[in-house]
């Protein structure tokens, strides 16, 4: 059986010149530091450049990113550094 060859992140991945949108979810002020501070490491590793915006939590996201992605400056791609915690009663 064949297996899948993966190359190391640093080795492949090359977003030189592209432009992302990082939107993020600051419900989890902590955990969502933590999310932005990944997505930044890996979209410089990569040679992107990259704009961020914050919303208060997961359900305004997809407004905007729609709104966003919507204007003449578009970028290349968008995404989401989004933390969701389930709450269970005690």
């Amino acid at each position: 059986m064949a297996e899948p060859r993966r190359s190391s992140l640093a080795e492949s991945a090359s977003a030189q010149g592209a432009r992302f949108l990082v939107v993020e979810a600051r419900f989890y002020e902590e955990i969502g530091a933590l999310l932005r501070t990944g997505a930044e490491a890996a979209l410089e590793l990569a040679g992107a450049s990259y704009e961020v915006a914050s919303v208060p939590g997961a359900l305004e996201i997809p407004i905007a990113m729609a709104i966003a992605l919507d204007r003449p400056a578009c970028r290349d791609a968008a995404m989401t550094a989004l933390d969701i915690v389930r709450a269970q009663p005690i």
